[in-house]
Parts: structure tokens; C-alpha cells; sequence
């Protein structure tokens, strides 16, 4: 994908005075071709041709038609009166000093046609000048003018109006646009690859406004539900149900944002609806003040499916930036938005414990002040940077869905797609938990709730210590070691949970939660520290203009080998007695076979660890490659689709029919399939 510049400069330069030419930050609207139509700066004016003839100069600099994409060709400069290197008052311009007022001052140094140098004296690029215009100024066949400012196109134009005015009264550049050098040699904008520019600042404020969604509600949900409205064990079934089912939809929201554009944007508008839909949801639950048990689930459904609708459209803004970082340093990008976002759970997870903790604190929140904190992270931290984000591409048109059907399975026929991600399936499906754990812990052990959610709270910290460490120390790693010696660590902790279903950690002086914590912390961090290669694997495999379907499908892929992984677990309950009565009963001995099962069978995927790349270079040599294989692309598409069926299968059985399974291990199917996508 090549970068096209955002706006061009059409010009036909026309002065007989001694001030300098100013150059056009872009052309607005078709009737700029028109007669008596020009851009004004001050005593410079650029004209289009007002004869309602053909202008070659006009017509060569424009190159297309106005609102189309344009290739930046820089203007000719030609003087009425004088010589390029002349003012009226004498003397070489090319020796002036820049302007002391902030504008941009574009002088031609050589002949119209000359690819000589163009000195641009302004920190703003393109955008300029800023001081005293530009203006579009529009005659009616009345002969009535009217002069309006003009900052760009109406997506930057907040953009535009924040960096004139912060760099007038304060000298700060916030948005920096290219000149029209940089544009002709074709060098990318340095917003498109920095994530805390401001055009970018947005994505950061959504992921990390996601990681507070993502666990802020879990626990006073449940505290609320069982305690406050005496929810059945179904009841609590379905909260969490309707928490996981609208994870399922990532790839229709993906399908939505690439085929039906809003004013020709695909990113933004969707962005924005799921945000707003998520706030609104929770001030509807703060107002209401006691919801009902029906009003809650209903709520939440809805406030879910929108921050996974925002959570998509985030996604697709990374990978559509992503393409403009350099090899070496592609992902870089994501995996600061995933540090964030991480950030964003821990700060989600210790408010989620501590304002609702009624049973061993006097002080707490009411429920609806809880919802109103869940509202105000975005409307706080992300809704003031809104207006600012820009899309890369704004005049999308719409495409068909049984096209974009086609154009993502001729993706999964693509060895580079199919091969790495039958590894990622089998991988996760095979990563198995004991299930019988958290029963283990609260009849076995009696761990608290708080001690529960401290354990949770700390998990969550070191997670995103994991997330750090491997931007700062891993990046560029071998895929495939970092996943075997992650893989091997990780089956060594499962086993290592034996010592506490034994009491041996107590013979060494060591709690039963300080051991507990330990184990959590290890295991979060390992599973963290793994977690971003397979996430800047995806970003490779995006093509241009499906950005949002390829990475919402190859991310659920990888979410709903998770939910598989949680159905093995869950089946593997039947194979050893691992009751609540016989836990009670002090009978350990199914617990530590599980642990002992889970542990040996996570190693077990490494065997197929030569289908992932070795790195991006690796991966760029398989694409490079273009093998197709259209068994292999139909065989993906069809285990995605029938687990998406199973998932959404169990989803309805859950709703209607299961009575039995307690919050426990709702919390824990609900984590699988949430895990980190």
C-alpha cells in the first residue's frame, strides 16, 4: 500500500506585487474549477481559469479531478512581472529570510518545469500558511463574494485549526504535516506511524478505555446480581453469556466497516456509534439507580457489543497505520496500543474489587455510581480526542459483501495465512486449564472473594508487565523461541500447582495465597509475553482495504481455539471426581490429576512450531511467495465458521437451558474467550 498524500496543490499563480507567493493547503470543493472562483492570500491569488477554458498548468497540477485521490505534483511558480528570481523591488528571493510570521512561503527557484528545490519556511508543512489564510473566496453569478477560511479537508480540519493555534500563541507543533518536497519524494507523514501524535491519540484513549470495560464491571456485576437482587445460578448463566456472545460478532463488524463507508470513512463513524452506545448504556444503568435483573442483561449486551464494535474499528486503524512503519519496526505501534490497553485492565480490575466490595469493607458505592465510572472513562479520556483522529483514506467507496466474501477467502487460500494460523488454532485449543481450580481454591483452600480478586488484581499487573517486557526486550525475537521457552515455562507452573494441592509450599513457610499469587503472576506474565508475536503476525496479513474483516477473523480464530480449549478443559471434569462435595470433603486427588493432565498437554503443539514464521522477515518471504491452496483456504474458513456455530450453540444452551454452572467458571470461559483480542 503506497501512500497517498491527503490533499494537493493546484495552482496558476498570478502577482505583479512584491509579496511573496503563499502556497494552498489543498482544494475543497468542485466549483474551485469554475469561474470566478480562487483561493486567496492577501495580495496573492490563485486563480483557476476563469474563461471556462482548458488550462494546461491548472490541469497538469491538479492531475485528477478534485475530491479524487490525488499524486502530489508540485506547483509552477511563474511571475507576471519579473523573473523567478526577482521581486519588483530588486534582489535574489531565494537570499531573503523566512518570514517572521508563521506562513509558508514557497518560492520557485527554477523554471516551471524544473525539479529544483522548494524551500518551505514553516514548521507546519503543507497545511500553510496559517497566519492570515488561506481563504476560499466564492463570486454568486450576482457578483456577491464571500471569504471563508479554509483549513484542509473537513476531517483535519480540527486538526488544522488546534496546530495554528497552538503554534501561534505558543510555538508548539501538535500535527505536522509534509511540504511539498517531502510529498514529491513521496516520504510518509510522521503522525501516520507515531501513536502519541495527535491525529493517533485517540486509538491509545480506545484500548485503554477497553481494558477498563473489560473488567471494571465483572465483579460488582456478580456482588449485585447474587447479593443485591438474589439472581439464580441461570440468571448469573446468562449475565455472563451475553458478556461473551457479542466477541462472536468482531468479524460482521469487520465485514460492516469495509463495505458500507459513512461519508465515504469506514473507521470513524463505526468508532464513534460504539463508543457512544457504550456510554449511553451505562448512564441509562446509573439512572435507573436499581436495575432490574432483565434491564441489566439487556444493557450489558448492548454496551458489550459497542465497545467491541469500537474495539474492532481501533484494531483496523492500527493495522491501516501499520502498513507505513518500516519492517523492522512494524508492530511497534500495536504493541504500545496493547501496553495501554493492559494498563487499562488493571485499572479496570482494582476499581472493579474495591467500590463494590460489600461484604468485607463498611465503605462502597452504590451500583449506579459504578456504572456512572464505567460511562466517564471514555467520555473523559477519549471522546475529547475524537474530532482530532484522521482516517488515511476518506473518499471509500462502498463494496460488496459477496465480493469481500471472495477477497477474504482468496486471503485464507494464501500459505502465508492458512500454515501459521492452523498452529495458532491447534496451539490454544491444547493450552487447558483445570477447571476444577477455582472450586479448589474456595472449598478447598477458602479463599475469599477479595482474595480472589487480589489474585486476579495482580495477574492483571503482571500481564501488563509482560506486555512491556516483551516490547522493550523481545521485539525482535525469534517467534518460535520465544513461544517454546513461554510454552515450557508455562507447562512447569500448571505442574507446579501439585505443591498446593499437597500443602508443600506450608512446610517451606509459605502461604496458601502468597503461593497461589506467585503462580497467577507467572503465569499471566508468560502468557503476556507470548501474546504480541502472534498479534504483529497479523498485521502482515491484512490486505490493503479488508483491513478490518482479516484482522477481526484472524484474531476470533484465535479467540474461539480459546473456547474450545475451555470445552476440553470443562469435558475433562468428568474423568476424575472433582465435585464441590468431594473438595469439601478434603479429597484432593482429582484435582492434582488435572493439573498434572493440563500441564503435559500444553507442550504438546510445539511439535508443529515450524509453521509460524521466525520472525518478520520470515513471514515476509512467505508472502512474498503467494502459494495458494484452495483446500487448505476452504478448510479454514469452514472450521472458523462451525466454531463460531458451536460457540454461539453454547451460548443459547447457557441462556435457556443450564442451570447448574456457578459464576466461577462463567468468569472463566468468559476470560478464554476475552483473553487479550
Amino acid at each position: 500500500m503506497q501512500y497517498r498524500p491527503l490533499t494537493t496543490e493546484c495552482i496558476s499563480l498570478h502577482s505583479s506585487t512584491s509579496t511573496p507567493l503563499y502556497s494552498t493547503s489543498g482544494v475543497p470543493t468542485d466549483d474551485l474549477l469554475t469561474p470566478r472562483m480562487s483561493l486567496s492570500f492577501d495580495n496573492a491569488n490563485i486563480e483557476a481559469p476563469s474563461n471556462g477554458g482548458y488550462d494546461s498548468n491548472w490541469a497538469d497540477c491538479c492531475n485528477g479531478r478534485v475530491g479524487d485521490s490525488f499524486s502530489y505534483r508540485p506547483p509552477s511558480i511563474t511571475p507576471i512581472n519579473g523573473t523567478a528570481t526577482e521581486t519588483a523591488g530588486g534582489g535574489d528571493i531565494s537570499q531573503r529570510p523566512a518570514p517572521l510570521c508563521p506562513v509558508s512561503t514557497i518560492y520557485s527557484l527554477g523554471s516551471a518545469d524544473s525539479d529544483e528545490e522548494v524551500h518551505v519556511f514553516d514548521r507546519h508543512g503543507q497545511r500553510a500558511p496559517y497566519y492570515d489564510g488561506p481563504y476560499l473566496i466564492s463570486s454568486t453569478p450576482g457578483g456577491l463574494r464571500s471569504k471563508k477560511r479554509w483549513y484542509g479537508r473537513l476531517e483535519d480540519g480540527y486538526i488544522a485549526w488546534v496546530s495554528i493555534n497552538l503554534f501561534e500563541y505558543f510555538g508548539a507543533v501538535v500535527y505536522q504535516p509534509l511540504n511539498p518536497k517531502e510529498m514529491k519524494e513521496g516520504k510518509v507523514p510522521e503522525w501516520m506511524y507515531n501513536i502519541s501524535s495527535l491525529p493517533n491519540l485517540a486509538i491509545p484513549m480506545s484500548y485503554f478505555c477497553i481494558g477498563v470495560a473489560l473488567q471494571l464491571l465483572r465483579t460488582p456485576l456478580i456482588v449485585y446480581f447474587i447479593e443485591d437482587l438474589g439472581a439464580t445460578a441461570a440468571e448469573v448463566n446468562v449475565l455472563f453469556t451475553v458478556m461473551a456472545v457479542p466477541w462472536c460478532f468482531k468479524v460482521l463488524y469487520g465485514f460492516l466497516s469495509d463495505c458500507v463507508p459513512i461519508s465515504g470513512l469506514r473507521r470513524k463513524p463505526y468508532f464513534m456509534t460504539g463508543w457512544v452506545l457504550y456510554v449511553v448504556c451505562n448512564l441509562i444503568l446509573c439512572v435507573a439507580q436499581q436495575p432490574s435483573i432483565q434491564m441489566c442483561i439487556f444493557l450489558v449486551f448492548l454496551q458489550t457489543a459497542g465497545y467491541m464494535l469500537a474495539d474492532v474499528m481501533t484494531d483496523a486503524l492500527i493495522v491501516e497505520r501499520s502498513a507505513y512503519e518500516s519492517l523492522e519496526n512494524r508492530g511497534q505501534m500495536q504493541s504500545k496500543g496493547y501496553i495501554v490497553r493492559f494498563f487499562g485492565s488493571v485499572i479496570g480490575a482494582t476499581i472493579g474489587a474495591v467500590v463494590y466490595n460489600k461484604d468485607d469493607w463498611k465503605f462502597y458505592l452504590p451500583i449506579s455510581l459504578v456504572f456512572f465510572i464505567n460511562a466517564a472513562f471514555p467520555m473523559i479520556f477519549l471522546l475529547p480526542l475524537v474530532p482530532f483522529l484522521m482516517e488515511i483514506e476518506t473518499q471509500c467507496e462502498p463494496r460488496n459483501f459477496v465480493t469481500q466474501c471472495k477477497d477474504l477467502f482468496h486471503t485464507a487460500q494464501l500459505k502465508a495465512v492458512w500454515q501459521p494460523m492452523t498452529f495458532v488454532y491447534i496451539y490454544n485449543a491444547m493450552q487447558l486449564a483445570n477447571a476444577a481450580w477455582m472450586n479448589f481454591l474456595v472449598e478447598g483452600l477458602k479463599f475469599s472473594a477479595w482474595m480472589i480478586g487480589i489474585v486476579g488484581i495482580v495477574g492483571s499487573i503482571m500481564a501488563w508487565f509482560g506486555i512491556m517486557t516483551y516490547e522493550k526486550y523481545f521485539f525482535g525475537s525469534n517467534w518460535r523461541i520465544v513461544y517454546l521457552w513461554c510454552t515450557t515455562i508455562a507447562a512447569i507452573i500448571a505442574i507446579a500447582q501439585i505443591i498446593l494441592v499437597f500443602g508443600l509450599n506450608r512446610k517451606f513457610g509459605l502461604s496458601d495465597i502468597a503461593f497461589s499469587m506467585g503462580d497467577d503472576i507467572l503465569i499471566e506474565f508468560v502468557i503476556a509475553v507470548q501474546f504480541l508475536p502472534m498479534c504483529i503476525m497479523y498485521l502482515g496479513l491484512c490486505p490493503e482495504g479488508s483491513e478490518g474483516t482479516t484482522y477481526a477473523m484472524l484474531t476470533t480464530w484465535s479467540n474461539l481455539a480459546g473456547t474450545i480449549a475451555f470445552d476440553i478443559s470443562t469435558a475433562l471434569t468428568g474423568v476424575w471426581d472433582v465435585a464441590s462435595e468431594t473438595i469439601q470433603a478434603g479429597d484432593y486427588s482429582g484435582v492434582w490429576k488435572l493439573s498434572l493432565l493440563c500441564g503435559v498437554v500444553g507442550p504438546l503443539p510445539l511439535v508443529l512450531l515450524g509453521l509460524i514464521p521466525k520472525d518478520k522477515e520470515d513471514q515476509k518471504k512467505l508472502q512474498d511467495d503467494g502459494t495458494r491452496n484452495w483446500l487448505c483456504g476452504a478448510i479454514f474458513i469452514t472450521v472458523m465458521i462451525l466454531s463460531l456455530f458451536v460457540t454461539f450453540t453454547e451460548s443459547i444452551y447457557e441462556i435457556y437451558f443450564n442451570d447448574e454452572s456457578d459464576h466461577y467458571d462463567n468468569m472463566r470461559r468468559l476470560k478464554r474467550i476475552t483473553i487479550g483480542h
